[in-house]
């Protein structure tokens, strides 16, 4: 809170400055608004504490308005005027805005006069805060400085603070200081300040003295001192001042006290200021009406052929402010005058809305719309029918229309001058026609555009065969016409999978026996299925014999002198093997399997485990079981289930052996179960070992197992990766260190940094002897962030540093200081510690 100085009644003449100068109008603020035409606005102009208002219109006073605001409602531009008069008035002013100390201590300010004022203190330690010798605070209770030589003052006048000071022996020093006031030439000016004597003893009074510097010198304006006896309290000090040169000015109180005792003081309400009065002002605000006036809008829909492009026009009253907008369905268009030009709507019926909107200056915006709806003027149609078949042309057309014309690109048009036309084509392929005509209800010239595809037709044929029993057969099919033909067979009514024109099968197992072969070709569009049917008579030719077969991928099946190793069905025929005479026919139903192992990878590390699973294709009946080489080490979930989980707890090359027991394969049942195997290397890599762990202060060297697999290793302590076995600057606490093997197995294992013990020294001579030359804490070089304090018998505080920071010299403000004892204290973060006691300074 800034203190308010009011003068007291001195022994000496008061003197006054005061400002006058006749009363006068200024210009003080312009403003220019528009409006629309028949709506009103309010002005509002500059309030000032008890000024009083004159209203004009085009210099016109406007009778009975004395309010700050005015609200009006011109026709035209107009322009208003308000003159304000303020009273003129007198007051006094400090140029010390913190002569009483309750900002603090800041260091710059601006007073009443817009004069920026620079402070200055002697060696200030900030608020309510403990001082030494020469050395400064703002408090609320003197005692805060020095509990023990300090009484317990509190600020003149009830006030929350003030200056006090511990003044030593320093006859030059500044005790406070004001800079860079503005003084006037002739003017005097009042000082005035509040002196107490705060030393609990009252010895040696403070000698002070007040000093103006400015152009023309300096001048020791007062000298004084404290109150003999802290008793009395507070004691007012004045004096004035008058320049004789205007212009810059710095002012202060320095301290002209000799003895080193005592010599403590509080100031409080520094005053340095005038009186100033200021005469009647008058200041004209200028407030700039203009008037628009709305806009007139009217648009008339219309109907547009589908697809064509039109342009849409409105008619607007002529007015140079207006600002023209376009949008359709609601989506801003690009035009920005009365007409706008685009493209019907694609689909007959449908309709747009264009909407203009024209904004005259800040009137609101007027906005009309029109609806351009797309009407049919152009028609296309498209039919496909199969060679052999005519169609009627426009069969859907429910218009009328006069003046109808063809143009034929083909002939085949029953009529040329009518509607509906009928075509017979003679040949495939595409036939485009064009039909022109002035509908009756629009009158508008309509064109229909109609395209017709004729498509050819399939056909097919095929021939029975008659084929020993069991023997292979093959029927193929003649197909032509038709459009992207699909082909479907069925045997005795029963689909087969065959889709195309040739099939291959067996012919029946008996003498006589007949199969139906049935093949539909069906073509791609509107031309309709074709079918023809073939019968396979089975005849006596020989014996057959019949075998089913299962083996492994890689192996084969001998039958006679021939070797077979594919899946299928395999025939050989024995030339004269027959009783009946014919040759004999060996059919072979041979499924080969090919079977195998499924993993995701093929290292692990020991403690790890993987997912294997077994293959046996194609579609076969089979169990699998599992075996692992060496039979130890790898183990594995499940050894009779197609899927195994292998885990690993010894480190080593495994082979991994699955053996697929098969019944059936594709409808073909093995006369015994067939084993297939497969096999897969599996590799299980050894996990990295911490044999010890050594630490030394804030270090710890990892030892490791360096068999315990491949290098290099890394070491990871939180989200840090070392690259070597050496850590350093590690935190004091538990730490988890993980080790990692190039084949990315991990271990990890605890241990602990403990606090480093601090040990303070009991003695040092600085004598710069080279030896014990400062006091030194043994330990601290592994706390830099360590806070040390050295302190007196009187509790005076030597020198504070830091841990990372050189021990003590033995000096106080450069300064040797003398044997005797003295005290620590010392603050170690880290580990929450507080270390005291004391030690010995020898000289």
């Amino acid at each position: 809170m800034k203190k308010l100085f009011i003068p007291s009644l001195f022994s000496y003449s008061l003197f006054v400055l005061v400002f006058l100068a006749p009363s006068a109008i200024y210009a003080q603020k312009t403003e220019r608004d528009t409006i629309c035409s028949g709506s009103s606005i309010t002005l509002q102009a500059t309030e000032k504490t008890g000024a009083t208002y004159k209203w004009f219109a085009n210099d016109e006073e406007i009778s009975n308005e004395t309010e700050p605001t005015l609200t009006v409602s011109p026709t035209s531009t107009t322009t208003y005027r308000a003159k304000v008069t303020t009273a003129g008035n007198s007051n006094t002013v400090n140029l010390i805005p913190n002569g009483g100390f309750e900002s603090g201590d800041i260091l710059k300010e601006t007073n009443d006069l817009g004069q920026l004022i620079e402070y200055q203190y002697l060696n200030m330690r900030g608020i309510d805060k403990a001082i030494g010798i020469n050395e400064s605070a703002i408090v609320g209770n003197a005692q805060t400085g020095n509990p023990t030589w300090f009484v317990p003052l509190t600020p003149n006048n009830n006030s929350n603070r003030m200056f006090i000071c511990d003044g030593g022996n320093n006859p030059a020093s500044r005790i406070w200081s004001a800079r860079d006031l503005k003084l006037v030439e002739g003017t005097t000016y009042e000082f005035s300040c509040w002196i107490a004597n705060i030393h609990v003893n009252s010895e040696n009074p403070s000698a002070l003295r007040f000093v103006v510097e400015n152009g023309s010198g300096t001048t020791t304006l007062l000298n004084f001192t404290a109150p003999t006896l802290n008793s009395e309290g507070w004691v007012q000090k004045t004096s004035t001042f008058t320049p004789t040169v205007s212009g810059w000015a710095h002012i202060w109180i320095q301290n002209n006290t000799t003895t080193g005792d005592g010599n403590d003081f509080a100031l409080d309400d520094i005053y340095f200021g005038v009186e100033r009065t200021t005469a009647p002002v008058t200041t004209t605000d200028i407030f700039t009406v203009n008037v628009d006036t709305p806009a007139t809008v009217s648009i008339e829909d219309m109907d547009v052929c589908q697809n064509a492009n039109f342009t849409l026009s409105a008619t607007v009253s002529d007015d140079t402010n207006n600002v023209i907008s376009w949008t359709k369905n609601g989506n801003p268009l690009t035009g920005s005058t009365a007409s706008i030009s685009n493209t019907a709507p694609a689909t007959v019926g449908t309709s747009d809305t264009y909407a203009i909107s024209v904004k005259s200056g800040v009137c609101t915006a007027v906005t009309q719309s029109a609806t351009v709806t797309a009407l049919s003027c152009n028609s296309t149609q498209k039919d496909t029918i199969c060679l052999g078949n005519d169609i009627v042309l426009n069969q859907a057309i429910t218009k009328t229309y006069s003046g109808i014309s063809w143009i034929l690109p083909a002939t085949g048009l029953s009529s040329t001058n009518i509607l509906t036309p009928t075509f017979t084509p003679t040949t495939a392929g595409t036939f485009a026609f064009t039909m022109t005509g002035t509908n009756t209800a629009t009158s508008l010239m309509e064109t229909i555009n109609v395209t017709v595809v004729v498509e050819t037709p399939a056909t097919v044929s095929v021939d029975g065969v008659s084929e020993c029993i069991n023997n292979p057969i093959t029927l193929t099919a003649t197909v032509s016409g038709g459009t992207n033909n699909s082909i479907a067979w069925t045997k005795n009514g029963n689909p087969l999978s065959e889709q195309g024109t040739e099939i291959s099968d067996i012919a029946p197992a008996n003498i006589g026996e007949t199969d139906s072969y049935h093949i539909t070709v069906t073509p791609t569009g509107v031309c309709p299925a074709v079918s023809s049917e073939a019968t396979v008579t089975g005849t006596s030719c020989g014996a057959t014999s019949i075998l089913n077969r299962i083996i492994c991928q890689g192996e084969t099946v001998t039958v006679g002198t021939q070797t077979f190793s594919t899946s299928g069905q395999h025939s050989y025929t024995i030339e004269g093997g027959s009783y009946l005479g014919g040759d004999s026919t060996v059919i072979l139903n041979l499924r080969v399997i090919d079977v195998g192992i499924q993993a995701p990878k093929t290292a692990i590390c020991m403690g790890e485990s993987l997912s294997l699973g077994a293959t046996a294709n194609p579609n076969t009946e089979w169990s699998a079981t599992w075996t692992t080489q060496p039979s130890t080490g790898l183990s594995l979930s499940n050894a009779s289930a197609k899927t195994t989980d292998a885990s690993g707890t010894i480190a080593g090359n495994y082979t991994v052996t699955m053996d697929a027991v098969i019944t059936q394969s594709g409808g073909v049942y093995a006369t015994s179960p067939h084993t297939c195997t497969a096999t897969q290397n599996i590799v299980v890599h050894p996990n990295p070992v911490i044999t010890d762990i050594f630490t030394t202060g804030r270090a710890a060297t990892i030892l490791y197992d360096q068999q315990s697999g491949t290098a290099p290793f890394t070491f990871k302590i939180g989200n840090t990766v070392y690259q070597h076995n050496e850590l350093f600057d590690l935190p004091i606490g538990e730490h988890r260190v993980e080790i990692q093997n190039a084949e990315g197995c991990k271990s990890f294992r605890m241990f602990t940094i403990v606090p480093t013990p601090i040990i303070p020294d009991k003695f040092f001579s600085p004598n710069n002897d080279g030896v014990n030359d400062r006091w030194n804490v043994v330990g601290i070089e592994f706390y830099p962030n360590a806070d040390i304090q050295i302190f007196d018998r009187f509790g005076k505080q030597m020198i504070r540093y830091k841990g990372s920071d050189l021990g003590w010299d033995g000096n106080y403000l450069g300064n040797p200081m003398p044997t005797t004892d003295y005290w620590y204290i010392i603050y170690v973060a880290e580990i929450n510690e507080t270390l005291s006691g004391h030690f010995t300074l020898k000289r």
